[in-house]
């Protein structure tokens, strides 16, 4: 492809030509399976070349970019052609180039000096490398980790510690992050779970709200949590049940894994270990039949979504 200011420059015909005769064959076919673009203009007192290797996928292979100094254009052709009959096939360097066919003159004219082919000025050093390499793998884009964005997350939970006897829960999340730190806001809602007592029948359930500040190093964070909310307690198998509902409070921590699937979608692995600082304790007619720990552990693996 030529532009205005390079029309007197070889057109692609005379560029095939030159690379045939390098190779001994003319390599350019309709069907082929990676695709050559070569361009020519003229930038003030210099005429500039690129060359692309680009195959099925439309993935560049490679390019290069020459600089010939003068003002004939066709100087550059020899250049444009050695460059792309490497590309092509490596092993014509070795191979002598055939002469290309020259209109007979209109009077016999002494023959034009031979020598070595003038060397370009190389502005991109990047290796063409033939062919038969297998095309690399689009890699996915980069998440922009300059910027502000939003995640939402949801999944199961698992905890020990927080009722009479492990129990399971749900966690639905939102995580505003910037560069390398984040703000977290968190509710989590646990299934009741029970413990027969020789008294009594034990059952609680929770609900608590948690907010938390984490920092990022690669895949992985670790986050200082607080959490306030609800612990609802039953008394069963007495003459008179009785339920109540009371303060819970804890504060503690959370390390996780990130494991990215696209750059909006990830799945996230935590653990988290918290202090309660509102100890429990069930009691039938004022005599205490169980005391919930003042340590609670749980995981949960949760689905994230990355809205911005």
């Amino acid at each position: 492809m030529r532009d205005a200011n390079s029309a007197s420059c070889p057109d692609e015909s005379a560029v095939r030509a030159a690379v045939a005769a390098r190779l001994g064959y003319d390599p350019f076919v309709a069907y082929a399976t990676s695709t050559m673009f070569a361009e020519i203009w003229r930038d003030g007192q210099v005429y500039r070349a690129r060359i692309r290797l680009v195959d099925s996928k439309d993935v560049t292979r490679g390019a290069r970019e020459l600089v010939q100094p003068g003002e004939r254009c066709s100087d550059i052709v020899d250049t444009m052609a050695l460059t792309m009959s490497i590309a092509i096939d490596p092993l014509s360097l070795a191979t002598p180039p055939t002469p290309r066919l020259q209109p007979e003159p209109s009077k016999p004219a002494d023959p034009e000096p031979t020598g070595e082919l003038p060397q370009p000025i190389v502005q991109n050093q990047e290796r063409m490398p033939a062919d038969t390499r297998p095309p690399r793998t689009p890699e996915p884009d980069p998440v922009d980790t300059s910027a502000v964005h939003l995640e939402g997350a949801v999944g199961p939970t698992a905890w020990i510690g927080s009722a009479p006897d492990p129990t399971l829960g749900i966690i639905a999340n939102g995580l505003v992050r910037w560069r390398d730190v984040s703000a977290l806001v968190e509710g989590r809602a646990d299934l009741p779970a029970s413990r027969a007592l020789p008294e009594a029948t034990a059952r609680t359930s929770l609900i608590v709200g948690t907010l938390g500040a984490c920092g990022h190093a690669s895949a992985f964070f670790a986050c200082a949590t607080s959490s306030l909310g609800g612990l609802h307690a039953e008394a069963r198998g007495i003459t008179a049940p009785r339920d109540s509902t009371t303060l819970h409070a804890a504060a503690g921590g959370r390390a996780g894994l990130v494991l990215a699937l696209s750059t909006r979608l990830s799945v996230r692995a935590q653990i988290d270990g918290v202090f309660v600082l509102t100890p429990h304790r069930l009691a039938v007619d004022g005599q205490t039949v169980y005391t919930l720990p003042s340590v609670a552990a749980g995981t949960a693996i949760l689905a994230a979504w990355r809205f911005f």
